[in-house]
């Protein structure tokens, strides 16, 4: 079976198959998603594919068009609003996001690249970052954007706690757009985004134990204490993600936990 999908915002084709073969030809060509079904199948055939699905319901429109950006190396825009943007990062932001890692100092979120602090060495890294860590992970460090400035980033990264591999959240807003929401409420819209968008099950977000003004806007944002010692760490009230009907997959709860940052 091979059908294509008009991709209407771009104008452009994304094929959509369930024939390996099929997918490993057209991506040579232009963006290829691969449908496996519900029983997957054998996914070993579908090495050197990264977009999959299970149900064709899921060719939604913000999904063709992420797709569609990540084949042709645009940064996919997630959320749109009057007061911001939040979109994947690129190598134009190398500049800003190292004027931002300055201004921010020991108050950078943990999960920032050193190499933020060199804007040639930040340019090879977004580039690679955007090439590799998004369209693998599919998820990221996002850039928080207004008609072309950054005013912060926001987004997820991968790290250890507790000897398991748990999705880490950060965030940073320019001292001059403070006391305006967009944190609380870029944060908030990624952490919805990961429950909706990707299935996101726990999500740790890492403070300094002195940073009580984090701290205090992380509980603005529903973090209540995990462990009463706060020495260890805090998760956020759980709350359902419930998948649509007839999938045969039930509501998850998505907690995240307030970690305090290992000295």
């Amino acid at each position: 079976m091979l059908i294509w999908r008009q991709v209407t915002v771009y104008g452009g084709k994304i094929c959509v198959t369930d024939d390996p073969a099929v997918a490993r030809r057209q991506k040579h060509i232009g963006p290829v998603i691969g449908y496996v079904g519900k029983s997957l199948g054998n996914l070993e055939d579908w090495s050197g594919i990264f977009y999959l699905i299970m149900d064709l319901e899921a060719l939604t429109q913000p999904y063709l068009e992420m797709v569609w950006c990540r084949y042709h190396g645009l940064p996919y825009v997630l959320i749109r609003r009057e007061d911001f943007w939040i979109r994947e990062m690129k190598p134009e932001d190398a500049l800003g996001l190292c004027v931002l890692c300055r201004e921010a100092g020991e108050d950078a979120p943990n999960i920032w690249e050193e190499t933020w602090n060199d804007p040639q060495e930040a340019k090879i890294r977004l580039r690679d970052y955007a090439c590799h860590v998004y369209p693998v992970r599919g998820f990221g460090m996002y850039v928080l954007e207004k008609e072309g400035e950054l005013l912060g980033t926001a987004g997820f990264d991968m790290e250890e706690i507790m000897g398991e591999s748990r999705v880490v959240m950060g965030y940073y807003v320019r001292k001059r757009d403070r006391r305006r929401g967009i944190g609380k409420a870029a944060c908030e819209l990624l952490l919805k985004w990961a429950r909706e968008e990707w299935g996101i099950g726990e999500v740790f977000l890492k403070i300094k134990k002195e940073n009580r003004v984090s701290a205090a806007f992380a509980q603005k944002m529903g973090f209540v204490p995990w462990i009463p010692d706060d020495s260890h760490a805090f998760p956020l009230v759980p709350f359902q993600h419930g998948l649509d009907a007839g999938t045969g997959i039930g509501a998850q709860e998505l907690f995240l936990f307030f970690v305090k940052l290992l000295d």
